[in-house]
């Protein structure tokens, strides 16, 4: 699961200069399935680098004010879980290990904003939230912070059911916090992305999933980042693809080790920090082993 960041189109350009990352996923499953680029555990010249602008501005809505925000190069690893259906047809949950690199927009002023060099950076919490047409879950207001429940209920295994469509609302924002004022800094599409309800354009009739991520960054413990992202997934009118109608289903993962930094393709480093075997099976770390060592 790609982080999701820098997608906000109401900043304009303050300096021409830009920064240069790697930005790539790489995603091990407990089953033994990868998604995303192996190269992304150690970068070389074929991993993916992509170019954004170092500076941009924003003016807030509410008061007038005008931050200053630094692209910064970063890299992440962590654990974490989705729903699956089992071989013997009951749900339970995937375990994985991912490692994603890429850039992180930073507001002046925001938790750990002045430092020098490369530093432990922000480490961030993600929860992605799947609705099939029957479901009007992902509809409904996200809060934060991001309270990990202590059980969900399982999405029930796949049901004949009809094709058909659902209002998926398509927004995407985010909300920084600056700690001079101790106030949160959003963006205008973050507060209609957060209670989507309140939206009366950007609605797709979605004959796939119906999708809502929120994603929290924190800085030494403290939060500093907050970002909405609302979508369809793979639906298009009339679609036969649609299996589950009533699919309800949520993919979790949390940072454990971070790196930010502040120049071109400085996020190549492998991670300080590890997994722990109690974090992933002794089986995955056998393999991981071997991916990292062949």
């Amino acid at each position: 699961m790609k982080l999701i960041a820098g997608l906000i189109p109401l900043l304009t350009a303050s300096d021409k200069e830009f920064i240069k990352c790697y930005e790539c996923f790489h995603q091990l499953f407990e089953s033994g399935m990868e998604v995303g680029s192996a190269d992304c555990l150690n970068p070389d010249e074929n991993t993916k680098v992509s170019e954004k602008l170092r500076y941009k501005t924003h003016t807030s809505q509410s008061t007038g004010k005008v931050y200053t925000l630094r692209t910064d190069c970063q890299a992440v690893k962590g654990t974490g879980y989705e729903e699956v259906i089992l071989p013997n047809g009951e749900p339970g949950w995937n375990h994985f290990t991912f490692v994603e690199r890429g850039h992180f927009e930073y507001l002046q002023g925001a938790p750990g904003y002045d430092y020098e060099g490369k530093v432990d950076g922000a480490l961030h919490t993600l929860e992605l939230h799947s609705c099939g047409s029957d479901v009007d879950e992902c509809s409904k207001m996200v809060t934060f912070p991001i309270q990990e429940p202590e059980s969900f209920d399982f999405a029930a295994p796949p049901t004949p059911s009809d094709p058909h469509g659902q209002p998926c609302y398509k927004c995407e924002g985010w909300s920084h916090f600056e700690e001079d004022s101790q106030q949160w800094v959003p963006s205008e599409d973050f507060r209609f992305c957060e209670a989507a309800t309140n939206m009366q354009n950007n609605i797709t009739d979605c004959w796939g999933t119906c999708e809502v991520s929120r994603q929290s960054f924190a800085y030494k413990g403290q939060e500093m980042s907050r970002e909405v992202h609302r979508f369809c997934n793979n639906g298009t009118e009339g679609s036969n693809t649609q299996k589950n109608t009533h699919l309800n289903e949520f993919h979790h993962q949390k940072a454990d080790a971070s790196i930010m930094c502040q120049y071109d393709l400085c996020n190549e480093d492998f991670l300080p920090g590890g997994f722990s075997v109690t974090q992933i099976s002794a089986t995955l770390l056998v393999v991981m082993i071997g991916l990292f060592y062949n």
